[in-house]
Formats: C-alpha cells, sequence, structure tokens
C-alpha cells in the first residue's frame, strides 16, 4: 500500500500548495486507473479523472489521523466519488441530456472549411429540412418552445414568452426531443 507521509499530509492540510501538488503527483496513476473503471456517459475519461481529484480534494479536507492510512482513505473518496458522478449521470434527470442531438453542428461535415460557401450552403438546406421535420413532427406548442430554446432563451425567458411554468416548457422540449429523435434515426435507417 502506498504510504504518504504525515508532515506532508499536515502541510497540505494547511494550505501548503507545494505539498498538495506533491500528493497530487503520488496518487495521480491512482486516479488514472480509477477512472478506467467507469463509463461516463456522454463524457470522457478526462472528466472522471476531474472527479477524482475532487475526491482527493475531500479526503484531504475531510482527513483526520484517526482515519488510519491517508491513501487508503483517498482511494476511498476518489473512488466514492467518480461513482457517485456516473450514477449522477444516469439518472432520469440527465437523460434528455444524454440523448440529444446537437442543433449546433448540423450539416458540418469533414474536409468542409466552416465559412466557405459550400459549407454555408449544406448547412442552410439542412437548416430548411431540419424546419420541415419540425413542421411536420410537432405540435404547435412544441415547436414554438424549440424554436425559442434553439434562439438561445432559457426555460424562464421561454416560459414568459408562452405564458406557462417552466415544467410545461421542460415537459415540451422532452416530447419534441422525443419525436425528433425518433425521426431522426429512421432518416438514418
Amino acid at each position: 500500500m502506498l504510504e504518504i507521509d504525515n508532515d506532508l499530509i499536515k502541510a497540505a492540510k494547511e494550505g501548503n500548495e507545494w505539498a498538495k501538488a506533491e500528493i497530487v503527483f503520488l496518487l495521480k496513476k491512482k486516479v488514472a486507473a480509477y477512472a478506467n473503471r467507469y463509463y461516463l456517459v456522454g463524457g470522457e475519461r478526462s472528466d472522471l479523472m476531474q472527479e477524482g481529484y475532487l475526491g482527493l480534494c475531500n479526503a484531504l479536507t475531510e482527513y483526520n489521523g484517526s482515519k488510519g492510512n491517508f491513501a487508503a482513505f483517498a482511494l476511498t473518496c476518489i473512488d466514492n466519488q467518480m461513482k457517485n458522478s456516473v450514477k449522477k449521470n444516469r439518472t432520469l434527470k440527465n437523460k434528455n441530456l444524454n440523448d440529444s442531438l446537437s442543433l449546433d453542428t448540423a450539416g458540418i461535415e469533414e474536409g468542409l472549411v466552416a465559412d466557405s460557401p459550400e459549407t454555408l450552403y449544406i448547412i442552410e438546406e439542412n437548416k430548411t429540412g431540419l424546419l420541415k421535420m419540425i413542421d411536420g413532427t410537432l405540435t404547435m406548442p412544441e415547436k414554438e418552445v424549440v424554436l425559442l430554446f434553439v434562439d438561445g432563451f432559457n426555460y424562464k425567458e421561454i416560459a414568459e414568452k408562452i405564458g406557462k411554468d417552466t415544467k410545461a416548457v421542460d415537459n415540451a422540449l422532452a416530447r419534441a426531443r422525443s419525436k425528433l429523435s425518433a425521426v431522426l434515426k429512421d432518416a438514418v435507417k
């Protein structure tokens, strides 16, 4: 088991940045190894490693010598932080975000220059197709909410504009995402 000097831990707890950096360096490979154990939907390995470093910071804050070996305590905190992040990411609350499709990249294909006439034409053509799909698939309230959302309005602003509460806006967007996702999946087949 990895041993970390008590004087180093004490210095880190007192705010010594060098001591904190040294502890991070000593546990860097362990954090990376723990990140390889999990999969974060829509995330990257580096996101899990950041969660691990947050767990390490929590360990430094919470550790008092009575909790046994610091390294074992820190690794438990790191692992728990990563597990909690993965669990939180998989909740129904994040389902729409994880399943969503980006409208910002519609039409941008590999090999095309972002502002070239060809790219602008393809993007405009895809936007027109997307608007036709929205017209043919969504109800009028769903379409109104989606178009406001795409224009950059937040839930509260949309709710004020349409005279509904934010929950109604959230429900309309969820229904729209589901319908559009199904249509797009059928179109790809």
